[in-house]
């Protein structure tokens, strides 16, 4: 294909002069382009489907939180990754929304952590309205009502909203399009299938402070060792009638020296039969 620019005014030296600097020059420029399917075509169409999916995000993470008799326990990875790319090993994914509740990130970073920010403030100007801190229903509320305004404009979102309010505690799960679930424990993010495996079969009601965490633990590892868009440091929050606190913050690979199962060999099971 050639764009013709004959009909554009010409650079040369005035009064169409010939110069040396033009010696060899067309006097009527042109380019070439290379060659595509016009917009109005089928071919078209299925070329912009392509482009759409080639710059559609991949994401990867694992979160996790459950209540118990002592509060609510919210735990997460810290990888982020661009495809089949880790861009980082430290992300922030459990956000402190107010001194009483957290919520969790997984989907797309920017979505997550400007929705949060945005419900911190409104959750902050709830409480000088009313005298009073928001609910945890009230405020997962809040949350869903506003992604659902949005619904269908590319959000992604995928989050946990926990803490402790006049009725106790509270876990609600929120998406992009405008979902709420009420719940005792979720996961959410690609890790989750693998979280849950060791949650739901560990999980129960009178554990205490330190057996939660540690369940949290173990179910973020587990996640991070098999899924690869997952791993970094293991953060585990406590959300209590006092509020949240950080109980811990451990590297991934240094927990899996303390949690990976190790198998004894053949050899070994005949020698330890033999000497008992």
């Amino acid at each position: 294909m050639k764009i013709d620019t004959s009909g554009l005014e010409s650079t040369a030296p005035l009064g169409g002069a010939r110069h040396f600097l033009f010696d060899g020059l067309q006097m009527t420029p042109s380019f070439d382009l290379p060659s595509f399917d016009h917009p109005n075509s089928s071919n078209f169409d299925g070329f912009q489907k392509k482009a759409v999916e080639m710059v559609k995000p991949a994401k990867g993470t694992t979160t996790l939180a459950f209540i118990f008799k002592h509060g609510v326990i919210v735990a997460a990875d810290s990888r982020a990754s661009m495809g089949g790319y880790i861009s980082s090993q430290s992300v922030k994914k459990i956000i402190e929304i107010n001194p009483h509740m957290l919520g969790t990130m997984a989907g797309g970073a920017a979505d997550c952590q400007f929705w949060h920010r945005n419900l911190g403030i409104k959750c902050r100007l709830h409480e000088l309205a009313n005298k009073r801190r928001i609910s945890v229903t009230g405020a997962s509320k809040l949350l869903a009502n506003i992604l659902y305004s949005y619904r269908g404009m590319g959000l992604s979102v995928g989050t946990m909203i926990a803490g402790w309010d006049e009725t106790g505690p509270g876990l609600y799960y929120v998406d992009s399009e405008g979902g709420r679930l009420k719940g005792m424990r979720f996961s959410v993010g690609s890790g989750s299938p693998y979280a849950y495996g060791v949650l739901d079969n560990e999980y129960r009601y009178d554990m205490t402070v330190e057996q939660a965490a540690e369940l949290a633990r173990r179910s973020i590892y587990g996640a991070t060792f098999r899924d690869a868009a997952s791993g970094g440091v293991a953060s585990v929050y406590h959300v209590g009638p006092d509020g949240w606190k950080k109980l811990s913050g451990d590297d991934v690979g240094e927990l899996h020296y303390k949690y990976y199962p190790v198998v004894p060999t053949v050899e070994q099971e005949m020698v330890e039969a033999g000497a008992a």
